[in-house]
């Protein structure tokens, strides 16, 4: 792993390498950088996967340097170094998507877990692009605001909620986190009577974190995110805690996000106290049942009969699953899985649960596909437009298919008379045009992200040569149209 330290201070900068090189002996790279302009400079060139970062570094009140950091690591974990141990110290942090806020001095565990969570997000990664998974991580949309004026000596606790708004569809889950965003900083903008600080991160399993600093007393916000929870069209869990300190804050939300799939077993689609999630997490025959459950949800959305297979055939006794299954609420088990794979299971007896997913199991068997049919071409036209608003990685489409990608390029275009990049190309940008057309307020970015293009740059560039206009100016034209 890389790891960039940033920070103005010599001793901090050798506390840290020295605690990392003698507890990990060889295995991580480190690269220092001690002002803003080493810290662009290493993050463009290095490309560190961790960055530990001195908030009150010179000339840190340049944000534009922050701005390219992510913009040169995007998928970097930001953990913000402070000498001060104060939620108005934690604003940036929050803005910038830190994964974690460290008080100096340092200690071995603050970097043992920093190291952990970097681990985590880099294996994730990997398996986000080796398998073409949809969901990417939302950082776009982290913020810090105030309502009222907060004291410096303001003692209240942090009250933490993490919002898991579930869908099988990555889009439909994507909007919804934004709508519950913009909800509830209208609550507070609207019914602020007392001082609330409340913050908005994106954690790597892309769950809402709100994070809140209020008077203790205040019950209206749990009442608002009761309804809210309840009034959500899908199923929506809000996991609540509270810790003194922000540290803790991190801590806990990264043990939810470990435990989260958990909460299906709890009272799934509404509150959901974390001490109830850990209590779910530590019984033995609920471990197994959740590992089952996520090996089917894996199965059902990858359409990998071998996890399914895997599931209903386990290594341990099938009693253990069954004494779990007859102990939970098949309603909201129910509700849970047909949210998350948009398919249906049965959850009358664990007998008939079992069966259905040896059905869907066997119904991917059947279907496997014969690359000889004389229909390839069509084939393939079917799977992009299924598949554009995510990333078509070459190699995998010519393993799904049988063929090596040239002899897939070559039959392509023979039997289309296109190339597959243009007829991809053009997929997407039909989508653009009809998501402008349909959704005016949508921004360029978002619109990208929504028709598989990388990022608003690639969008435009491709959209100007395809139809002559960029996307701002065909927007104007429809409007121009509508007059």
């Amino acid at each position: 792993m890389k790891i960039l330290i940033a920070d103005d201070d010599q001793k901090t900068r050798q506390e840290i390498t020295r605690i990392i090189q003698t507890e990990y002996p060889g295995l991580h790279k480190i690269v220092e950088a001690k002002n803003i302009k080493e810290l662009v400079t290493v993050s463009r060139d290095a490309h560190p996967d961790l960055i530990f970062l001195d908030i009150k570094m010179p000339l840190m009140d340049r944000i534009e340097g922050f701005e390219e950091t992510k913009r040169y690591c995007p998928d970097a974990n930001i953990v913000i170094l402070s000498g001060y141990s104060d939620f108005h110290y934690a604003q940036k942090a929050i803005q910038l998507g830190a994964k974690d806020y460290l008080v100096k001095p340092i200690t071995l565990e603050d970097i043992e877990r920093s190291l952990v969570q970097a681990d985590k997000k880099l294996d994730k990664l990997k398996w986000v692009r080796y398998n073409n998974f949809p969901h990417q991580l939302i950082q776009d949309y982290n913020c810090f605001q105030s309502y009222g004026e907060i004291p410096e000596d303001y003692t209240s606790e942090y009250h933490g909620y993490v919002l898991y708004a579930d869908y099988d569809d990555f889009h439909d889950q994507y909007s919804m986190y934004q709508q519950l965003q913009t909800r509830i900083q209208d609550y507070f903008a609207d019914n602020a009577s007392t001082p609330v600080c409340n913050g908005f991160l994106y954690l790597d399993d892309g769950a809402l974190l709100v994070l809140l600093k209020e008077d203790p007393m205040r019950r209206e916000t749990l009442t608002f995110l009761q309804k809210l929870a309840r009034e959500s069209r899908s199923p929506l869990s809000v996991i609540c805690f509270c810790c003194e300190t922000l540290r803790e804050c991190f801590k806990t939300a990264g043990k939810i996000t470990d435990l989260a799939s958990f909460r299906s077993l709890c009272q799934y689609g509404n509150l959901i106290p974390y001490h109830d999630l850990e209590e779910a997490a530590s019984k033995e025959d609920l471990q197994k049942l959740n590992h089952m459950l996520n090996l089917i949800i894996l199965g059902i959305l990858e359409k990998e009969e071998a996890l399914l297979y895997e599931a209903v055939n386990p290594s341990y006794p099938v009693s253990d699953l069954e004494h779990a299954f007859a102990g939970c609420e098949k309603y909201n088990l129910s509700r849970y899985m047909k949210s998350v794979t948009g398919v249906t299971l049965p959850t009358e007896s664990f007998s008939v649960f079992l069966r259905s997913v040896q059905e869907k199991a066997q119904n991917m068997t059947d279907a496997v596909y014969d690359p000889d049919e004389p229909d390839l071409a069509d084939h393939i036209k079917q799977y992009i437009r299924e598949n554009y608003t995510h990333e078509i990685e070459v190699q995998n489409l010519a393993e799904m298919f049988g063929h090596t990608p040239d002899y897939l390029f070559l039959l392509f275009r023979e039997k289309t008379g296109t190339r597959f990049t243009d007829y991809l190309e053009d997929i997407r940008i039909c989508n653009a045009k009809r998501k402008i057309k349909e959704q005016p307020q949508l921004s360029t970015k978002e619109i990208a992200s929504l028709t598989g293009f990388s990022s608003s740059q690639q969008l435009s560039r491709i959209f100007t040569k395809c139809t002559n206009m960029s996307p701002s100016e065909y927007q104007r034209y429809i409007n121009n149209e509508n007059l």
